[in-house]
């Protein structure tokens, strides 16, 4: 079985814990003797990492490390403006031949690359883990009211528009719509509680595929992402 991993940053180049998790589970599976790559999206902000013509690139000499230089991804449809390197993308997992391909998150990476994964490989599990509540809320995932600062339970576009007042209650209805059609190509979503699990189930995932998986020990972790490929 081979593992591609597809994540929003590389932990030595960002401090986001999601790309942390992401290297932590590439390396356990790795040292597992699973067969894993480790495809990590970064963006502009590492300037001199990107070169003219170059979208996926071995990373500072490591076995099985590379990086998707995502220079133009649109945040609010999470999808990319650069069809280089989508066609970068797409000879890479023909390279590879994933049996499995794990998405962590949609900054930098582009939610049309899960649907593009699907037809490419329609034969390879698809899971998504959810960091945050990113595909729910425009708010960079927080699930925070921006016209209170307190706790938001769910989303709705009149809701969201009231958190943003210059975007049309429509606007929040199409972007949902969106993100739902290409996350359907998904086969097993990772979330960290039952409060995560409720929210993506009433934002309109399908329940079934909602799977909890522990964090905070990387074993543990390993060993729950292992029981998912497998389709446990």
């Amino acid at each position: 079985m081979t593992v591609l991993v597809v994540c929003a940053g590389h932990p030595e180049l960002s401090h986001d814990p999601a790309a942390r998790a992401a290297h932590a589970l590439f390396a356990g599976l790795r040292a597992a003797g699973v067969a894993a790559v480790l495809l990590a999206a970064i963006d502009r902000s590492m300037p001199a990492l990107f070169k003219p013509g170059a979208h996926i690139t071995a990373f500072d000499g490591r076995q099985d490390e590379y990086l998707l230089l995502s220079h133009d991804v649109d945040p609010w449809w999470h999808r990319h403006g650069e069809p280089l390197l989508v066609e970068a993308f797409v000879e890479f997992l023909e390279l590879i031949q994933p049996d499995v391909v794990h998405f962590h998150h949609l900054a930098t990476v582009g939610v049309e690359l899960v649907t593009l994964t699907r037809r490419l490989r329609p034969g390879c599990r698809i899971v998504f883990t959810c960091h945050d509540y990113l595909p729910i809320c425009a708010a960079d995932g927080r699930m925070v009211r921006l016209t209170d600062n307190s706790p938001c339970d769910h989303a709705s576009p009149v809701r969201c528009h009231l958190c943003f007042p210059a975007v049309p209650p429509e606007r929040f209805f199409l972007r949902a719509a969106w993100l739902r059609a290409h996350l359907a190509a998904v086969d097993t979503f990772a979330i960290a509680d039952e409060a995560m699990r409720e929210r993506f189930a009433r934002w309109g995932l399908p329940a079934d595929r909602l799977v909890h998986v522990p964090g905070g020990d990387d074993a543990a972790m390993v060993e729950g992402y292992r029981a998912v490929y497998a389709g446990a």
